[in-house]
């Protein structure tokens, strides 16, 4: 078997993609939102084409409970995103987290917890998931009116050490009110909820780095093109998959296999990430070893 040189890895697992998707302009999307408000205070009047009636007896009581909710809204729809983005990476195929991880994470009802135990097992820790933390005790108190989780005390206590960093880089955002805010159920200003937007985008940022940076990329390719035999639905179809990435020269297989994986979640790098035997089998050989060989082997 001759061994061929792959520029292949795994920079971006798809939950990060997906989280991305999910909430990558979202601060725009609030910001807009904000503007438009500001011009209902200044006496905007509603377009003819809009499809209900508009006709608040105040507009800057109109435009302020309207910021209240959209603030809300932001900080809400930023933590469901960060908690598919927990599940998104235990989910993955092949797996990104080691299978004992994963379990512990399926197994835990509580989100805030979920989170620390992939945290935990990644070794990041930073003031990004404690600002994380409170926005999802915020999450739950503004979502659920009866709710009684509190933000952890060394989790404040952390964030109240780390207050002049805290308004150094996050455009001047005074913790400790944010902290009083949570715990007395009152809504957050913009400063806050962007703030936990940015801290969920950086944290997401670390974690999703850390799990990538733990994957042998060799190996992680492998588990795609198995993975993708396995999904077929009969003998035929197999043969097909196999027949286009391993039917020609092994440059050629090597090209296939490659442009595939590159189309899968791995990303084409500058320099040789790993060397295999991948592309010296033939489409039957392929087949033999991917649907007899036990991934976790």
């Amino acid at each position: 078997m001759h061994m061929m040189p792959f520029s292949l890895a795994i920079q971006r697992t798809a939950a990060r993609t997906h989280f991305k998707k999910q909430v990558g302009h979202t601060t725009q999307y609030l910001l807009t939102i904000v503007v438009g408000l500001d011009a209902v205070r200044s006496g905007a009047e509603a377009s003819p084409t809009l499809p209900a009636r508009w006709n608040p007896q105040s507009k800057t009581d109109a435009a302020d409970r309207a910021r209240t909710f959209a603030n809300q809204a932001g900080l809400v729809w930023t933590i469901e995103a960060l908690n598919a983005y927990v599940m998104d990476l235990r989910k993955s195929k092949p797996p990104i987290l080691a299978a004992e991880v994963s379990s512990d994470i399926s197994s835990e009802r509580d989100k805030e917890k979920k989170l620390l135990l992939l945290s935990g097992s990644l070794g990041v820790i930073s003031r990004e998931l404690d600002m994380v933390r409170a926005g999802m005790v915020w999450r739950n108190r503004l979502v659920h009116a009866n709710a009684h989780n509190s933000l952890d005390r060394v989790v404040k206590a952390q964030l109240k050490n780390r207050s002049d960093d805290i308004r150094a880089d996050y455009q001047g955002l005074d913790i400790e009110q944010a902290i009083s805010r949570v715990e007395t159920n009152a809504a957050p200003r913009l400063k806050e909820t962007t703030a936990i937007m940015r801290a969920a985008n950086e944290l997401v940022r670390d974690l999703d780095a850390a799990a990538v940076d733990s994957i042998d990329n060799e190996k992680h390719l492998e588990n795609l093109l198995r993975a993708r035999i396995l999904e077929a639905p009969n003998d035929d179809e197999r043969m097909r998959i196999a027949v286009s990435l391993w039917g020609g020269t092994e440059q050629g297989n090597a090209r296939s296999i490659t442009n595939a994986a590159s189309q899968w979640g791995m990303t084409r790098t500058t320099e040789t990430n790993f060397e295999s035997d991948l592309a010296s089998k033939t489409p039957k050989a392929a087949l033999k070893a991917f649907l007899t060989t036990n991934p976790n082997a």
